[in-house]
């Protein structure tokens, strides 16, 4: 072994390489930060987290849930990018509205108060009907748009889904909210098809702190209503656009994804086979490399 100054030369290239690999850690833990907040928007608090850095990707959970629903893929994200969830008003621990609120504006303004100039919009569900709906408000705001069983502004649900969701209002009315809130845990919008009892405890626990007030203020069950509806814009959506969504979902959702991938421009449709409307708690890992590997091939453009 060759010695230079004493140092075994072996000896000091290892200890370049730790002080290296050191650096490298210490880097990437700073990245992975959790920060997290409330963001004042028309008055109401609005809750967030965020972590990672480049890129940004906003995170909107579906109806009932809160940002919560996003665990198994939050961190993942964070490793690549910059990434942003929060709780909608009147869902988790944002405040409750007394009337219907535009998505669009409270995307807007949290992503302004954040300092971020431009975002690929995440959404789940009712997630995806506000990230849809962001991308045609806001273009300029949007760098790409992925949907997960999503709804869609303008999209008319067919019987007998319409009818089912409607029918919790009333229940919550005539029986009281904690059972509507009881049955609609039973729905098979929120029962995974591999019968995860993982998912079925995290999917009881996050209702279980939900407010119910869009079951007891029906009022609240959506967004305000916007003209044209978004479904009537979206050859307008001029960025990279995925419709993801479970195999075993309802028909309006693959309709929707159908409706999303042909009427946008180089819009693209994934099913993700053996689950339902949870597909990312049902099958994290595929769907994290579903999104990762959309990311990757849309890199951003100027």
């Amino acid at each position: 072994m060759f010695v230079r100054m004493g140092i075994p030369v072996g000896s000091n290239r290892r200890s370049r390489f730790l002080i290296v690999a050191s650096l490298l850690l210490s880097s990437a833990l700073t990245s992975q930060v959790l920060k997290t907040g409330y963001a004042d928007i028309e008055g109401r608090k609005v809750y967030y987290e965020e972590k990672g850095e480049g890129r940004a990707l906003l995170l909107i959970h579906g109806f009932s849930l809160d940002s919560r629903m996003w665990d198994d893929q939050f961190d993942t994200f964070a490793m690549q990018y910059r990434v942003i969830r929060y709780d909608m008003s009147g869902y988790g621990r944002s405040s409750v509205p007394d009337t219907p609120i535009s998505s669009s504006t409270e995307i807007a303004t949290l992503l302004r108060k954040l300092g971020v100039d431009k975002a690929t919009i995440v959404g789940m569900s009712l997630g995806g009907w506000a990230a849809v709906r962001f991308a045609v408000d806001y273009p300029q705001m949007t760098e790409g748009v992925i949907t997960v069983g999503a709804s869609l502004d303008g999209y008319r649900f067919n019987e007998p889904l319409r009818g089912r969701l409607a029918s919790y209002p009333r229940l919550a009315k005539d029986s009281g909210l904690a059972r509507a809130k009881e049955v609609w845990q039973g729905d098979r919008l929120l029962t995974p098809v591999n019968k995860s009892r993982s998912v079925k405890a995290k999917i009881r626990q996050i209702i279980s702190e939900w407010s119910g007030i869009q079951f007891s203020k029906p009022n609240l069950w959506g967004f305000k209503k916007s003209v044209p509806p978004a479904i009537r814009r979206l050859s307008e959506i001029k960025v990279p656009a995925l419709a993801i969504v479970g195999e075993r979902d309802e028909p309006d959702m693959h309709n929707v994804a159908d409706t999303l991938a042909s009427l946008i421009p180089g819009g693209r449709k994934v099913v993700v086979s053996g689950c339902g409307h949870l597909l990312n708690f049902e099958r994290p890992d595929e769907f994290n490399r579903i999104v990762l590997d959309f990311l990757s091939t849309n890199g951003k453009r100027e």
